[in-house]
């Protein structure tokens, strides 16, 4: 009978300690699951943080070569037209006395207006000492001329001179100081033709006074 017990005592403690190593094994899984499981959420996170984190630099990066095209573009075109307007400025009011493109510029103007009978002519003209007034960015460049046409041709002239000076003409700034018409009409003749004139002008050409 002794022996007997001592089996069944040996039966329980065994069984016992079998199940305390299975609660301890079930823990144990259990808690290294819940820190595993963590620990791979932690690391999902951190990823998807850096992954975030590079995208935006990218995006960053983009954004920041964007930024510099546009601000080479914009420099470019900024030059473009102060170059432009540099050059509108040295056709308006150029740094000398320039006779020769101003006498091209008015034989192109009297060219384009010939056609027919209604036709208009330059003549006579004559450039005087240019005038340097004190204290001031413009010198003038008193030009003497006489203009022959017909009257609707020279108002059309009169157009042209009160044009200049414009920056999209591109013209020289000019004025007109003095006017000496003479008529010459042709009141014999019986065909209806245009009136003739013959007109004397002293007109002002500008250009830059240029320190020295």
């Amino acid at each position: 009978m002794p022996t007997k017990s001592k089996k069944i005592v040996s039966t329980k403690i065994l069984k016992r300690k079998t199940m305390t190593f299975v609660v301890l094994t079930v823990l144990t899984l259990g808690i290294g699951g819940y820190f595993g499981f963590t620990q791979v959420t932690e690391y999902i996170e951190t990823a998807s943080a850096l992954d975030n984190a590079e995208n935006r630099l990218e995006e960053m990066r983009i954004e920041e070569s964007q930024t510099e095209n546009d601000f080479i573009e914009t420099k470019n075109e900024f030059n473009e037209l102060n170059t432009g307007i540099s050059e509108q400025l040295q056709a308006i009011l150029p740094p000398n006395e320039d006779y020769t493109n101003l006498v091209r510029s008015l034989d192109d103007f009297f060219l384009n207006l010939r056609g027919g009978s209604d036709s208009i002519f330059l003549s006579d003209i004559r450039f005087e000492q240019p005038n340097f007034p004190d204290n001031a960015e413009y010198a003038v460049l008193p030009v003497t001329m006489t203009v022959s046409g017909t009257e609707a041709n020279f108002d059309r002239f009169l157009e042209f001179i009160e044009s200049t000076g414009d920056l999209n003409s591109n013209n020289r700034l000019m004025d007109i100081q003095s006017i000496s018409i003479n008529f010459d009409r042709n009141r014999n003749s019986e065909e209806a033709t245009p009136e003739n004139i013959s007109v004397s002008l002293r007109v002002n050409a500008y250009f830059q006074q240029t320190s020295e």
